[in-house]
């Protein structure tokens, strides 16, 4: 279990507190979020986010494993600059499944100190999907935050996942309140961008937990050495040049030279621009790279993106 607080080592004495996976951060959570920070200045009590190191559904269902859309570091460091005093990572695990949301709510009163829960409108947590937690009686108050009812409702971590594997990455970015993002290391390619005229920044060592958009070819902003760059990126298999087992994400960055091998890059999803394909010959993947090109350009010129 880790706490990410105001590194003082004392559990605090009236906390206010909200349960959920927190993934992607979105818009309905940065709603809930508010609420909570909201509570806790009422109360005069310290805020917390009580997360998870392992998605509930691929401990409950490993057949149906789901990827984030955060790793767990980046998902504390965005509640914790969203003002909320502690974040404590639990490992959830068949154990803690088994809890009903009473018994549940009951030791994080004993456990932290916590006197209120603040609840999303459709949360349900625990063996009993939350029925128990009208028997906590006065040990612990139950507060209900109403739904999130912005221009980009309804939003959920599924809708926005379900986005990102039809490569919609616009509308993805509009329910998150920003847009998506992966941060790889580069890594040596077989240079074909290159003698294409379009030299690549080969990203490996995503985690396979990490969510990729859908196969394609999209407008990115990518960040190296701290500096923000316009650019286009492909997703997949290259069937032109190579037919790859597995997918990979190659980034060609404009106006900009250098070699970045070893180094962190940040990759923004900004508009897909098509799908993926097989060309006929180099030449027609390097006529079609140019109309992507300024296509990109384009559109991340464009101040409505």
């Amino acid at each position: 279990m880790l706490m990410a607080g105001n590194g003082n080592g004392l559990r605090p004495l009236n906390m206010v507190a909200t349960i959920g996976t927190f993934d992607g951060v979105h818009r309905g959570h940065c709603h809930l979020i508010s609420k909570l920070l909201e509570v806790a200045s009422l109360r005069h009590a310290e805020s917390a986010v009580f997360t998870f190191s392992s998605h509930p559904v691929a401990v409950l269902h490993p057949e149906r494993a789901v990827q984030w859309l955060l790793p767990l570091h980046e998902r504390v460091a965005m509640l914790k600059a969203m003002g909320v005093d502690h974040v404590v990572v639990l490992d959830f695990n068949t154990a803690m499944a088994s809890l009903s949301a009473a018994r549940f709510a009951l030791h994080l009163r004993e456990q932290w100190g916590v006197k209120t829960l603040v609840m999303g409108f459709n949360h349900h947590f625990g063996s009993d999907g939350g029925a128990s937690l009208d028997t906590v009686g006065d040990d612990v108050e139950i507060v209900r935050a109403e739904e999130y009812r912005g221009a980009e409702a309804p939003v959920s971590s599924s809708i926005v996942r379900s986005l990102l594997a039809r490569g919609d990455v616009r509308t993805a970015a509009a329910k998150l309140g920003r847009r998506y993002s992966l941060t790889g290391v580069v890594v040596h390619g077989n240079h074909v961008g290159t003698s294409l005229g379009f030299p690549t920044a080969n990203v490996g060592q995503l985690p396979p937990s990490l969510l990729v958009p859908a196969a394609g070819a999209y407008a990115v902003r990518a960040r190296v050495d701290g500096v923000w760059h316009g650019g286009m990126a492909n997703v997949g298999v290259r069937p032109t040049v190579a037919r790859d087992l597995e997918p990979t994400l190659e980034v060609h960055l404009f106006d900009t030279e250098g070699d970045f091998y070893g180094k962190a890059i940040t990759v923004e999803w900004v508009e897909r621009l098509r799908g993926e394909q097989r060309w006929p010959s180099l030449e027609a993947l390097r006529a079609r790279l140019a109309e992507d090109e300024h296509r990109a350009r384009d559109i991340l010129n464009n101040p409505h993106y």
